[in-house]
């Protein structure tokens, strides 16, 4: 149950994908992992992240084989529930106002 609700507090203050990136970045920051950027190379049990503009991450932990045998990748997509709204969104139809949006997904 702790960490049921250590997701949904995570959740609760990372509302859209640059706050996902920057909350997600201070958890990996904390649990020892490090911006590749900073690294000059790479070894066995180093943990590396990169931000993609603030709105996406990869992280990894270096593994003990050469790449050449083999390794996991793990991919995961994080989307906000939310209407993009366009410049200038406001108009008005048959006595009714709309907003001009992004189409993304399902909404």
């Amino acid at each position: 149950m702790a960490f049921a609700e250590e997701y949904m507090a995570f959740l609760d203050i990372s509302k859209t994908e640059r706050e996902f990136v920057k909350n997600a970045i201070e958890a990996l920051t904390d649990k020892g992992f490090v911006d590749i950027d900073t690294k000059k190379a790479l070894k066995s049990g180093d943990k590396v992240f990169s931000s993609i503009k603030g709105k996406g991450l990869m992280f990894a932990v270096v593994g003990k084989e050469d790449a050449f045998k083999g390794f996991n990748i793990l991919g995961a997509h994080i989307d906000s529930p939310r209407l993009d709204l366009k410049p200038n969104p406001l108009y008005e139809e048959d006595e009714l106002v709309f907003f001009k949006t992004h189409y993304y997904g399902g909404i």
